[in-house]
């Protein structure tokens, strides 16, 4: 997750170095407080009480406080923060219209509009079917960052659309600096 961020960041970067982002320009300084307006995120979620549509909508600003806080969590860090307790977390089919919803749009800068998919294994079936298109034919320079767990988990017709990139866990003391 720390790696899509930096990533998004990079390709956010109004002057890069060959290296990395500047780190100091509008758009990484937005970064830094997860405030860019063409980062997009997905993660798991369950439906709130009374909703009518099941959408991320109502964890957002938890989810910016739990980015905020560190780039190195797991599903047992966000079940906590959201008060999930036994409930089932998933990506809804509504949370897929709005993410395409989301991605059909303009840039707001005139770059990149990066989408980070924070354990897509969490899917359910008509949810990934209505991925599936912007999947594969995404508008000119979207950028899609599936950051999975457990990627075998995944649909076949998801994984078969995906360049795969393994990266290994860091150990705890590579990821406590």
């Amino acid at each position: 997750l720390a790696l899509a961020r930096a990533f998004a960041k990079y390709l956010h970067c109004s002057n890069p170095t060959t290296d990395d982002s500047c780190g100091s320009c509008t758009s990484c300084l937005a970064h830094e407080k997860l405030q860019h307006p063409d980062l997009q995120w997905a993660f798991p979620f369950f439906k709130k009480d009374g909703s009518t549509r099941s959408v991320s909508d109502p964890f957002q600003i938890l989810w910016r406080e739990f980015m905020l806080e560190s780039s190195y969590v797991g599903i047992e860090d966000w079940l906590s923060k959201i008060g999930a307790d036994r409930k089932q977390l998933f990506v809804s089919v509504d949370e897929a219209l709005e993410i395409n919803r989301k991605l059909s749009l303009k840039s707001f800068h005139g770059g990149y509009k990066i989408l980070i998919f924070w354990l897509p294994e969490t899917m359910r079936v008509d949810t990934a079917n209505k991925m599936l298109k912007l999947i594969e034919e995404p508008t000119e320079k979207t950028v899609i960052l599936f950051v999975s767990e457990k990627a075998n988990r995944l649909l076949p017709t998801i994984l078969s659309r995906l360049q795969r990139v393994h990266i290994s866990r860091l150990s705890d003391s590579d990821s406590a600096l």
